[in-house]
């Protein structure tokens, strides 16, 4: 089994760089991981797009680095992060989750519920098909320069109460 440190900066947070390896692309999310089914299920269509129906990822508490267990990508996500998410919150951490693939082709960090996450892919598969699955749920690098670049009163809210330095940061750190 690898470390999370293997794959996650050790005390990063977003929107700074978190990973110790580039990915080629990154999905941005601020639902909380351990309990919403929907970027749960999204973030596991993805990751069967991208790279099949098997192999696993380790799952370590982001705060503690505590190690919780392993997803299998045949398995249902929806049940397996409840029940290490329950493990995590019976030992007293609150905080989120990293999950790191065994291959070290995609991580996902989320330090705590109530701040954002991401998602790291390395694959060049086409993902139109979950378009919107994807865009439901996560924004990207374009998106995010979008609503920088928008000159529409909903952009203009988003960068507002988003922060323009947080949102010019992640392109900073997450940008081709």
């Amino acid at each position: 089994m690898q470390h999370p440190f293997d794959t996650i900066t050790k005390g990063a947070n977003l929107p700074g760089p978190l990973f110790t390896q580039k990915f080629s692309r990154y999905f941005f999310f601020d639902n909380d991981i351990c309990t919403s089914d929907w970027l749960i299920t999204a973030t596991q269509q993805i990751i069967r797009a991208c790279f099949g129906a098997t192999g696993c990822a380790h799952v370590f508490a982001s705060t503690s680095y505590t190690y919780l267990g392993v997803i299998d990508s045949r398995e249902d996500w929806l049940v397996n992060i409840a029940g290490l998410s329950k493990q995590m919150h019976d030992s007293r951490e609150y905080g989120g989750f990293i999950i790191v693939d065994a291959q070290k082709q995609w991580a996902l960090f989320q330090n705590t519920p109530v701040e954002n996450g991401v998602l790291g892919i390395n694959s060049d598969k086409d993902l139109s098909a979950l378009n919107d699955t994807i865009y439901d749920i996560f924004v990207d690098c374009e998106i995010i320069k979008g609503w920088l670049n928008g000159s529409g009163q909903r952009e203009r809210r988003l960068v507002e109460s988003i922060g323009f330095d947080y949102l010019t940061a992640l392109l900073k750190y997450y940008d081709k």
